[in-house]
């Protein structure tokens, strides 16, 4: 049965874990070339009111996090920092070709993530 464990342990395992996978991974497809996405949507006076972290690697863009202020929800903002991080990501030198993957709920970006294959991610 798995144990529970407190944050400092997730964190030291959750890197190890991901160097593993990284080793695993590069061995077997090649090496991971990753580069970080920082989009961000903010008013005159510079406030934050969405964003979206994300990383590109292998043919894949990684959507992690992605938020809009309630203020400012279905007014497509989500829907164009997808979008522009899509566009981003396909014009990097190790662009995605097929794959996005979405930490976030699929259902809300059908017409961004049309023509890839899509995984959800819990």
């Amino acid at each position: 049965m798995p144990s529970i464990i407190d944050t400092e342990v997730h964190r030291t395992l959750d890197a190890e874990l991901d160097a593993r996978l990284a080793e695993f991974s590069s061995a077997h497809v090649g090496p991971r070339r990753s580069e970080y996405l920082a989009l961000t949507f903010r008013d005159d006076a510079g406030r934050l009111l969405g964003g979206l972290t994300g990383e590109i690697f292998w043919n894949a863009l990684y959507i992690d996090k992605l938020w809009v202020d309630e203020r400012h929800r279905r007014q497509n903002h989500g829907r164009a920092l997808v979008a522009h991080a899509v566009r981003s990501a396909r014009w990097r030198p190790h662009g995605i070709e097929t794959h996005l993957v979405l930490k976030v709920a699929l259902t809300h970006y059908p017409s961004v993530v049309s023509g890839f294959s899509r995984t959800a991610v819990d």
